[in-house]
């Protein structure tokens, strides 16, 4: 089965087709430790044809090794096949189906050979976001294939491949506001709660009355690093610069996720995720 993935929610055009790959045992390891003395983490994934494949997370929120192992889940996971991300100054609109007939060109794929089509639906660019699913509900039309939904806050939450606490991600949404959501990570990112759209100072407050330690990631998690820190200090940890970015790649392992829970004849209707108005409406309601 393959997944052809976007994201255009931010500035980067992503597209990326990823494939059902065999099944893997996660191993979720015991991150309970010294944030002044911690190492890389290695999140492994042990294939069961006995191969092994490790990911590597320099930062110092993590600290593993083999006797940290706490629990192991057998899941199928999303092989990436091909993943291009551009930002050259052009809309989406200029980039999105070049980017998406080049893909599947190096990829020797055509748009039949396509099952599904996952699409991020926000929050994010209110124009990307509609240029995205538009272009992902006439693929899906014209080819009676299934469309999975995916926010991008989930997308982003699976840009983390462990931790053992909350995941926040967090979109910086300017004037000190941001757009966020809480997960836990478990064979895949469970939301707590719903979304939140407000202030940073009202998601510290939220994230105060958890009595559990939070890995910031996202491009909120860069502006306000300083103010996370000194407001929640041991409890703050961030994930790396480039795990920030949105990724069509996380849109696409959130889209199997979504086929394995609920079947194969999974399909849900692309409507965008406006958390608030967009600045356009906000101006006129105010004159």
């Amino acid at each position: 089965m393959k997944i052809l993935a976007i994201d255009t929610s931010g500035p980067n055009c992503n597209v990326a087709v990823l494939e059902e790959d065999m099944e893997h045992t996660m191993l979720r390891y015991n991150t309970d430790v010294d944030h002044n003395n911690s190492k890389p983490v290695e999140a492994h994934s042990v294939r069961h044809d006995g191969a092994a494949s490790e990911q590597h997370m320099t930062h110092d929120a993590f600290h593993h090794n083999a006797d940290n192992i706490v629990e192991a889940h057998s899941v199928r996971q999303g092989k990436v096949i091909a993943n291009f991300t551009i930002n050259i100054g052009k809309t989406h609109s200029e980039t999105l189906l070049p980017l998406v007939d080049e893909l599947l060109k190096f990829s020797n794929i055509s748009l039949n050979d396509i099952d599904a089509f996952a699409c991020c639906v926000g929050p994010g660019s209110f124009t990307g976001i509609r240029i995205g699913i538009a272009t992902m509900k006439g693929f899906a039309l014209s080819l009676n294939k299934p469309t999975i939904s995916v926010s991008t806050l989930e997308g982003l939450a699976y840009n983390v491949p462990t931790f053992d606490g909350l995941v926040c991600s967090i979109l910086d949404a300017k004037n000190n506001n941001v757009y966020s959501a809480l997960y836990k990570l478990d064979t895949a990112p469970q939301m707590i709660g719903d979304y939140l759209t407000n202030s940073i100072d009202s998601l510290i407050e939220e994230i105060k009355k958890h009595d559990e330690k939070v890995l910031f990631v996202g491009d909120g998690a860069i502006s306000y690093h300083d103010m996370l820190q000194n407001e929640l200090n041991e409890r703050a940890f961030f994930a790396p610069y480039y795990f920030n970015g949105q990724s069509a790649v996380s849109i696409a392992k959130a889209a199997f996720d979504k086929l394995n829970q609920y079947g194969i004849n999974y399909s849900d209707e692309l409507h965008p995720l406006y958390l608030r108005k967009s600045q356009a409406e906000r101006m006129l309601e105010e004159t």
